[in-house]
Parts: C-alpha cells; sequence; structure tokens
C-alpha cells in the first residue's frame, strides 16, 4: 500500500530534481512553485504499520494521530532533502528553497475532540 503522504513526497522531489535539471542544463533561472495540501490527518484516521509501529507506547486514536503526522514529516523531509541535493539551483536564491509554511484545517476540532486523548 502506498500512503498518500509518501506518494506526494516522493512525487514533489522528483518534480524538484526534474527542475534542478532543467535549470542546469540549460543555465536558466526559471522559477518552480510547490503546493502540497497533504490529506492525512483527516477522516479517516489510519495509518501504514511502519508509521504506528513508531510509537509502541502510544493506543487508540492518539497512535494513529502520531503515526498520521510522523508519515507527513517523512514527506516533508524527502522534500527537503531534495532541495538540499541542489544547492546551486535553490539556495538563498528562492523562497521555495526557505519557507515551509504548515496549515490545518480540521486541527481544533480535532483537538477538541480527542483532547483527554491527545494529553
Amino acid at each position: 500500500m502506498t500512503y498518500s503522504s509518501e506518494m506526494y513526497g516522493r512525487e514533489a522531489a522528483r518534480l524538484i530534481d526534474a527542475h534542478a535539471l532543467s535549470v542546469t542544463e540549460r543555465n536558466t533561472a526559471e522559477s518552480f512553485f510547490l503546493y502540497l495540501a497533504f490529506q492525512d490527518c483527516h477522516s479517516p484516521y489510519s495509518a501504514p504499520q511502519q508509521y504506528l509501529s513508531r510509537f509502541p507506547e502510544l493506543k487508540a486514536m492518539r497512535l494513529t494521530f502520531n503515526a498520521m503526522i510522523s508519515a507527513v514529516d517523512d514527506a516533508v523531509g524527502m522534500i527537503s532533502e531534495a532541495l538540499e541535493r541542489h544547492p546551486v539551483v535553490y539556495k538563498g536564491r528562492t523562497v521555495i528553497g526557505q519557507l515551509f509554511a504548515f496549515l490545518a484545517s480540521v486541527g481544533v476540532f480535532f483537538i477538541l475532540r480527542y483532547r483527554s486523548i491527545l494529553r
């Protein structure tokens, strides 16, 4: 099974690598914009075993939520590593190489509903 975070992280890294190669080969300064909207941390709340096993001390919803966040964190790591592989293209030249913005659409509801589990 491919979890959506993994798929998005791999594809974003592939796009970053392809853009860097294109810029390097043509010796140009082409713009590149990447926007990702992860679906993780939305219902249905589930995660692959590889992420669940990272938190053996947690149970039920807290375990699942932490596993889902861990998958997003790994995907962001893939993207960050892709940017770091091409310092000539991205380092210090563009905002995309320096800025990650994280927004949550339903976090408040989740925290209020599962407040006792998350503490």
